[in-house]
């Protein structure tokens, strides 16, 4: 066992039980912070402490959290700025890296350009609840921004579409090695 300590916050739902089975996988310390309910009765995995809290109630939540702290928290359940608010206030001080789970849908309506990358512009004027996560998102980055949050921000799919840009460049190396470009002009594009 690692002696890693991951709090997922839900931990009940399609994507976070597979996050919770493979952290367990790998050896992590899994806590798993929820009201007690299981709607889609999931088969959960044994080894993980579960902690009842309502995450959109600080008491009920820092009570329930009391005396622990984590090496990372993974935040299913918050959609709003609201939420992303109240979780720099009770996780400050709790873990070394905190994870909001966002959502592609904050990426710019319609799709004009494939696949969506870092870069791909960030906004949605059609679905309030893309623009609710992009709120949350600018309550984490002025925390960090100001030191007031935790450690280090990290977006799920921003992680994601970092891959993608990576892919990009890669496809465009390539292209230039077609093209018969010099090694060493291939170099100096790498290092700007």
């Amino acid at each position: 066992m690692t002696d890693l300590r991951v709090l997922y916050i839900g931990g009940t739902g399609t994507i976070s039980t597979s996050c919770v089975r493979l952290s367990l996988e790998c050896g992590m310390r899994v806590y798993g912070l929820n009201r007690g309910n299981n709607r889609a009765a999931r088969s959960l995995p044994e080894g993980v402490t579960w902690l009842r809290g309502d995450v959109t109630d600080e008491g009920s939540t820092i009570g329930a959290l009391e005396g622990l702290d984590f090496d990372a928290v993974v935040n299913f359940l918050s959609y709003d700025a609201d939420d992303a608010e109240r979780s720099v206030k009770m996780f400050r001080g709790r873990t070394k890296q905190y994870v909001q789970i966002s959502s592609a849908s904050v990426y710019g309506k319609p799709v004009l350009r494939a696949p969506i990358v870092e870069s791909t512009p960030r906004h949605n004027r059609f679905l309030e609840y893309a623009r609710a996560k992009l709120r949350a998102e600018e309550v984490l980055k002025r925390a960090e921004a100001y030191k007031s949050s935790v450690p280090e921000e990290f977006l799920l799919n921003a992680q994601r579409n970092v891959q993608a840009d990576i892919n990009a460049v890669a496809r465009a190396e390539n292209s230039l090695k077609t093209w018969e470009i010099p090694e060493d002009e291939i170099q100096a594009i790498r290092d700007e």
